[in-house]
């Protein structure tokens, strides 16, 4: 394993000072402010990320129809590796919303190193109110895309804070790929387009800025929506009964609803022996999906998932205390006192955390 280096905050590659700006809300008037509850037993906390529902197609294929690739570990010490992991968090409720934060990460390891760098953007604490939502939605959606969105009206607050995460990700993401040269580049998700936070001309851009500098990109997905038609089960599921690392694919060509929006091939791969299984999706102008294959299991070794992309997650996500200091932080910064919870004083006995 790798050792991991913290980089200061004034190295960081990307100026995100815009999208900053649009985060911050000038409001100073007193709130009424109610803090998640932070269970301390758990050293860390973590929301599960959305996964876009207009990826919920099905998929016209049986194990017996597809051929069995397997996977061999190949060394990647002469590979730059970067990868690229965000989360977000509620930290209490206001009357109008909530108050909440959003965090990025960056592992890079590079040619010929053992050692993991690693950048990371934010926290960002972020208050999403029912009066400001739709301003601020609309104009990070245009700061980074660089047209309106396709709904004018924002998700609810919840949902809206998680859309800003992945919009603040996809940004670092591309900026990233603009850079780099032959890298590879793993990406947490999935490469679809045309879904609400997701327009495929950015995620194309995204591919080609890749191609253009010789990046292997790479996005890898723990959760997806595609089925198989016949038994409805997660198309993780093709791999259920492989012992060995393997991967089956492409399935494009089997999923049944408009594929178009899919900008690279869909794989499902197991990268290790006792390894999960994952959803792959790799940009069709890499010719050799099995080097890339070979490439991601020399970096998972027994873990089957790769070192650097679990680096990422793993210093994107808030510690417990974290939370109680960034609680804390946004007491002051938007002049809030604290309201106790009702229901929680009524049911102390019955409730935990």
């Amino acid at each position: 394993m790798g050792l991991l280096q913290l980089s200061e905050e004034w190295v960081l590659m990307f100026d995100t000072s815009l999208l900053d700006e649009i985060l911050v809300d000038a409001t100073i008037k007193s709130e009424k402010f109610e803090p998640d509850l932070v269970d301390l037993r758990q050293p860390v906390m973590a929301r599960p990320k959305e996964v876009s529902i207009e990826d919920n197609n099905l998929v016209d294929i049986r194990m017996d129809e597809l051929e069995i690739n397997k996977i061999s570990s190949k060394s990647t010490l002469d590979k730059e590796i970067t990868a690229i992991d965000s989360t977000s968090m509620t930290l209490g409720r206001i009357p109008d919303g909530l108050v909440g934060v959003i965090r990025t990460s960056i592992v890079t390891k590079r040619s010929e190193e053992q050692t993991q760098f690693l950048e990371r953007y934010g926290p960002k604490v972020i208050k999403i109110t029912n009066q400001n939502r739709d301003t601020l939605y609309k104009n990070f959606y245009t700061n980074i895309f660089g047209t309106t969105p396709i709904s004018l009206s924002a998700p609810d607050n919840l949902k809206l804070l998680d859309r800003i995460r992945n919009l603040y990700e996809r940004y670092i993401q591309s900026e990233l790929i603009k850079k780099s040269k032959c890298a590879i580049i793993l990406l947490d998700g999935s490469l679809i387009g045309d879904s609400i936070d997701n327009r495929k001309k950015f995620i194309d851009g995204m591919i080609a800025s890749a191609e253009e500098n010789n990046n292997s990109l790479v996005a890898i997905s723990k959760f997806t929506n595609l089925s198989l038609k016949h038994n409805r089960r997660s198309i993780l599921s093709l791999l259920d009964f492989q012992e060995k690392a393997s991967f089956v694919g492409p399935l494009n060509n089997y999923i049944e609803q408009k594929d178009s929006r899919y900008c690279g091939y869909i794989f499902v791969a197991k990268m290790s022996i006792d390894g999960p299984i994952f959803r792959v999706d790799i940009p069709k102008y890499i010719k050799e999906p099995q080097q890339i294959f070979d490439n991601l299991a020399g970096m998972s070794k027994y873990y089957g998932y790769p070192e650097e992309l679990k680096f990422a997650h793993s210093t994107c996500i808030h510690s417990s205390i974290e939370i109680l200091a960034l609680q804390a932080y946004a007491i002051g910064k938007y002049n809030m006192t604290i309201e106790e919870n009702l229901r929680n004083m009524i049911f102390a006995p019955f409730t935990t955390g």
